[in-house]
């Protein structure tokens, strides 16, 4: 490898880091278990998976290459408390492929809508992942009166569009592979052996053209624009790291609620649950004295 083409593939890989980067359930809300074919229009249905009851519906919305598996001790954890609620996106896990083959976390964030009119909860609270971090952004940014709280897990800031630019073109070119190979391995470091095959098995389910399309939708999709839009109650995860890529989330709002998780992968809630689950107890226990966010 060139040092010239060499210097150019591990910038792509860095940049594709700041971005990225349980079928039953004893205690099961039919009606919420059953949401995928009331969604519309018509063979929109995604698989969603509910369990628990009460006022506060915690949603959850998992990462590229992810499924409803991947919030598995979350959904144990909270199902005594809360109605617990995960779906598969478009094309990962049992759902479909999106349809029209849009990609866009603008998209991603219309399924959530649809879900959302058909649970109808009293109070939401959004758990985003990564791409799913996004998207619950997403939806924040349109409904903010609709979401109580916020949790934002790996979610990326900001990013010049040359490297946008660079980087896509990298992952068309010949070294797709190598490049999709070196950024998995370093988005998994310090990965338990559960997150590791649930990731890299999840991900060979996903089409080439269907991961370019997810990749640049993060890429265009405008973060820190979002939040803006967002005055509730947010905490932002994050782990091994992401804290020190340039252009973070948690860098353009100094005085959000932070939590960093010590050594383990991107997968921080799947590494390390009882951590994760008390960070986010800690937090949505506070919300209920919090008062809009000064940014």
């Amino acid at each position: 490898m060139q040092p010239t083409f060499r210097a150019f593939f591990i910038c792509t890989v860095a940049v594709l880091m700041a971005v990225f980067g349980c079928k039953e359930q004893k205690k099961t809300n039919t009606n919420a278990a059953n949401l995928a074919d009331s969604l519309v229009p018509p063979g929109a249905g995604l698989h969603v998976q509910a369990a628990g009851g009460g006022d506060t519906t915690l949603l959850l919305i998992h990462a590229f290459g992810g499924d409803v598996g991947q919030w598995k001790p979350q959904i144990q954890y909270w199902r005594d408390r809360f109605r617990v609620v995960a779906f598969d996106l478009p094309a990962h896990g049992e759902s479909p492929k999106a349809l029209n083959g849009d990609y866009s976390i603008n998209a991603m964030e219309w399924y959530v809508e649809k879900l959302v009119d058909s649970i109808r909860p009293q109070k939401l609270i959004l758990i985003g992942h990564s791409m799913g971090a996004a998207t619950a952004l997403a939806y924040a940014a349109r409904h903010p009166e609709k979401v109580t709280a916020l949790v934002l897990e790996g979610a990326s800031g900001q990013m010049p569009a040359q490297q946008k630019l660079q980087t896509m073109a990298m992952l068309r070119s010949p070294s797709y592979d190598t490049v999709m190979q070196q950024y998995m391995d370093q988005l998994l470091t310090n990965a338990t052996i559960t997150t590791n095959r649930s990731e890299r098995d999840g991900m060979k389910k996903l089409d080439k053209e269907d991961i370019l399309k997810m990749i640049e939708s993060n890429f265009d999709f405008d973060n820190v624009a979002a939040l803006n839009k967002y005055h509730g109650p947010v905490l932002i995860v994050s782990a091994d790291g992401e804290d020190d890529r340039p252009g973070t989330l948690g860098s353009f709002f100094p005085k959000l609620m932070k939590r960093h998780i010590d050594k383990t992968s991107h997968w921080a809630h799947l590494d390390k649950p009882a951590v994760f689950n008390a960070a986010v107890d800690s937090f949505i226990n506070m919300t209920k004295s919090l008062a809009p966010e000064i940014r």
